[in-house]
């Protein structure tokens, strides 16, 4: 009797099993198996782009590549840049399933450092991301540090004078002179007083 019990067990589980392994394979995209459109979709390798340390002196210039992942025609209706510092060309602006864009930028940060972070919005008629940002990351240096950048002298009385001091030094190996100094009006007079020949003024 316990015999037959085992052996029927084992039946019941065999049988289960091979119901299971008939079983049809899940799919990874219910969309595709169920033959729905999935629809365009933009995608990039590299969305962040990391130009390390730069001088702000010279622009940083860098070309996004986008894709369209979907299905179907991607259309890419403009690229705004969130800052009047930056630049953006694209060279197409529909993109069949597969096809690729390029998205030339241009960074101009005269007179800032430290750490930048600059976004480029793609406006498109992908569905799941109508706007896709691009980022431009890095950190901005200069050849010459100027401190304080600027002044506040508050308000001044007629026939008052105020005399204020700025420090440049040199932040790279490369020396650098005075030759000049001008100012935007003629009350403004300013002398140099050398601190460290070609290092700083």
């Amino acid at each position: 009797m316990k015999k037959a019990i085992v052996i029927l067990f084992a039946s019941l589980l065999w049988i289960q099993s091979e119901a299971r392994a008939q079983e049809p394979a899940a799919t990874e995209n219910p969309d595709a198996a169920s033959g729905q459109v999935q629809g365009p979709r933009i995608a990039s390798d590299e969305p962040v782009f990391d130009f390390g340390m730069a001088d702000n002196a010279q622009p940083v210039e860098h070309t996004f590549v986008v894709r369209n992942d979907g299905d179907t025609t991607l259309v890419i209706e403009r690229v705004r840049p969130t800052c009047g510092c930056t630049v953006a060309n694209i060279s197409n602006k529909e993109l069949k399933p597969g096809d690729t864009s390029e998205i030339s930028t241009r960074l101009n940060l005269p007179g800032r450092t430290g750490k930048q972070n600059k976004t480029l919005i793609v406006y498109s008629n992908d569905p799941q991301n109508p706007e896709y940002r691009l980022t431009l990351t890095g950190e901005m240096t200069t050849a010459i540090k100027v401190e304080p950048t600027r002044h506040f002298f508050g308000q001044v009385q007629p026939g008052q004078k105020i005399s204020l001091d700025v420090t440049l030094e040199a932040t790279s190996d490369q020396n650098f002179s005075i030759t000049g100094i001008e100012g935007s009006v003629p009350d403004i007079t300013a002398d140099v007083e050398v601190l460290e020949q070609g290092r700083k003024y």
